[in-house]
């Protein structure tokens, strides 16, 4: 559990699950790589997406990663397992037009001011919205032009700002 978030652990415990469910045996150190790709196989059959058969084959991985350290298993066989190709995508991003869209609407709104500048501090740092509503004053050094977030996986990291974004 060693700081993953529920979520992790529901994800990791699925996939985890399910493998179980399609090896052949109960007794870990029975299991081969032959039926790990077997699994991995299965789930392309399926017409899984590539991220979420990665996101199961890490799963995997951690798994036996973990038995081989507590001892329960002699060697890993998830070692050598061949992790499927997920295609790069480039971000969607805003255009000019967009932000200025955003930003009337921000401006026309039942707070304008705090829409206003929350809005420019996203847009400007490129913070996740739980970063954004995780903030507190003690982290935001508005003197000095940056923030410190906390975003997904309990990750803490600097976000920077310039001075039309102080100014809102």
């Amino acid at each position: 559990r060693k700081g993953r978030s529920e979520r992790t652990i529901a994800f990791y415990e699925r996939w985890l699950n399910q493998l179980n469910d399609a090896l052949p045996a109960d007794d870990l150190d029975a299991i081969k790589l032959a039926d790990l790709r077997a699994f991995a196989d299965s789930l392309i059959a399926h017409g899984l997406k590539p991220t979420t058969i990665h996101g199961a084959q890490i799963s995997i991985r951690v798994f036996f990663r973990w038995c081989t350290a507590e001892g329960l298993i002699k060697s890993n066989p998830s070692e050598r397992l061949e992790m499927i190709a997920i295609p790069r995508r480039v971000p969607i991003t805003l255009t000019t037009g967009d932000v200025l869209t955003l930003i009337n609407c921000a401006a026309t709104s039942r707070h304008p001011k705090r829409d206003v500048a929350l809005l420019a501090f996203m847009v400007e740092t490129g913070a996740r919205c739980a970063g954004v509503i995780g903030l507190t004053l003690n982290r935001l050094h508005l003197d000095n032009g940056y923030a410190t977030v906390i975003e997904k996986g309990n990750k803490e990291r600097f976000v920077f700002f310039d001075q039309a974004t102080q100014a809102a």
